[in-house]
């Protein structure tokens, strides 16, 4: 389809070859080829978390990331225990496919598989997990099902010893994410039957390394119309960049290329709010399609935050309605004969740090299922980054978005 044409464009484009003739094979950039519903499932997830990195930033004018791969795996894995409305909507605002539930997981299958293995300069993990109440007949196909196609640890638990099973489930968190993120679960009522969680952990160094030395405080523009002076990074390196009207993008690879973060920076005078607004899937490949080498000079901010965010409202906003309330139907989920199950809590966390090195990312998202009440060449060009922007970390070759953030104020 057209967003495989266009990816392979940019691969061609901005290809960097980060190894030298002596390096071992396993160092090599080896571009990855998806078959069309794994490809599909990736724009799939990019369009969701698009959509609802919009409904988030229209609320907080503020530093702020989350990984759309990283929610869509919990939801999917939630959404194979979904049936009837909840299902549909489900389906409609994670903007799966229309595509069988097995192909859908194969794909995701696939997706995890092939990131994972791309770059072995990156330290990506992803992880899956199921925690449920010790004794309650989980349905053994939807155990299933996320066992085989999302790799899920699947563990028993007797909630009534809270603090411990508090602990175990927190201490994979901590371990799958690299002690970033050290805890999802807060509590654990009477009423929790599940938790279904992801985990991301991403670690790359920059293939071209900003140097410390060069490291000074820059003025960065707030929106208050007001300025402070930050920790501001500088390279110059041939770097894959595009502008329109509204906005200019630069791209800055990690390890062998594969992965990359890219900087959309809007001009002056234009909004960042108003930006995001028309971001889709669509538009963004468009952008990425254009990306051309040039001579960059760049600056950077060094950042480093955390969020903690709970999606029960712009899920529910973007039309996933049922799923919280009483008249959820998670059946496939569910044993025949026992409590009808609901969504009580959708918890994102994430954290990032880029610094003169690389990036440190890492998200972990829960889903707390419970009871219903009813049961080149020439001057390099100056890029610096001084003002609110959005910034991207995606492999290339798939265009799969890790995490999406946006800066107003760099802090260290």
């Amino acid at each position: 389809m057209k967003m495989i044409a266009k990816l392979l464009s940019i691969i061609l484009l901005i290809g960097i070859a980060s190894c030298s003739s002596g390096d071992e094979p396993s160092n090599q950039y080896r571009p990855i080829e998806l078959n069309l519903k794994a490809q599909q499932t990736i724009e799939a997830s990019n369009q969701f978390g698009f959509n609802l990195f919009t409904e988030l930033a229209e609320e907080k004018p503020e530093n702020l990331m989350i990984s759309p791969f990283s929610i869509s795996q919990a939801l999917d894995m939630t959404w194979n225990g979904a049936s009837n409305t909840t299902f549909d909507e489900m389906t409609s605002v994670l903007c799966l496919p229309d595509e069988d539930a097995e192909t859908i997981n194969q794909a995701n299958q696939t997706i995890r598989e092939a990131l994972i293995a791309a770059d072995s300069k990156i330290d990506l993990g992803i992880a899956n997990s199921i925690w449920y109440r010790e004794g309650y007949p989980i349905a053994s196909d939807f155990l299933a099902l996320n066992k085989n196609y999302y790799d899920a640890e699947v563990e028993g638990l007797d909630f009534s010893k809270k603090e411990e099973s508090k602990t175990t489930i927190n201490n994979w968190v901590d371990d799958k994410t690299k002690g970033c993120i050290s805890k999802i679960v807060d509590d654990i009522t009477p009423g929790h039957v599940m938790f279904l969680i992801n985990a991301v952990y991403f670690k790359g160094k920059w293939t071209y390394q900003f140097d410390k030395d060069e490291t000074q405080d820059r003025a960065f523009n707030l929106i208050n119309n007001s300025s402070v002076d930050v920790p501001t990074m500088h390279v110059e390196a041939d770097l894959a960049y595009y502008e329109d009207a509204a906005c200019r993008y630069v791209s800055i690879p990690y390890g062998n290329a594969h992965f990359e973060m890219i900087i959309a920076l809007p001009n002056e005078g234009s909004s960042l709010p108003d930006f995001i607004a028309q971001l889709d899937d669509e538009a963004w490949g468009e952008v990425v399609n254009q990306l051309e080498i040039k001579g960059m000079s760049l600056f950077l901010p060094k950042f480093t935050f955390k969020n903690n965010l709970k999606l029960n409202k712009p899920l529910i906003d973007l039309g996933m309605t049922s799923a919280f309330s009483d008249g959820a139907d998670f059946s496939r989920m569910n044993a025949d004969g026992m409590p009808e199950l609901k969504i009580d809590k959708v918890k994102h966390k994430t954290f990032v740090e880029v610094n003169e090195e690389g990036t440190e990312a890492a998200a972990v998202t829960s889903v707390e299922v419970v009871y219903t009440t009813i049961g080149q060449g020439g001057s390099p060009m100056v890029f610096n980054v001084d003002r609110p922007f959005l910034f991207v970390i995606r492999e290339k070759d798939t265009g799969a978005i890790l995490f999406l953030g946006q800066v107003y104020q760099p802090e260290v």
